[in-house]
């Protein structure tokens, strides 16, 4: 397993952490959603983005 995956256990703690109960039957969707999240931050994070960028405010997605 990757370094940076998450797994079961570690989704359960954080969703401990801040006071969330997660049914059963969402675990595994709240889990995937959490590795996808992950692999965006850790792409976002991986980018050369200066401190002197303007923010595109007319952006409309």
């Amino acid at each position: 397993m990757p370094e940076n995956e998450m797994t079961v256990k570690d989704v359960m703690v954080i969703a401990r952490q801040i006071g969330l109960s997660i049914p059963e039957q969402s675990v595994a969707g709240v889990l995937s959603n959490s590795q996808l999240l992950r692999g965006y931050c850790d792409l976002i994070c991986s980018m050369d983005l200066r401190d002197d960028c303007l923010p595109a405010y007319e952006y409309r997605p």
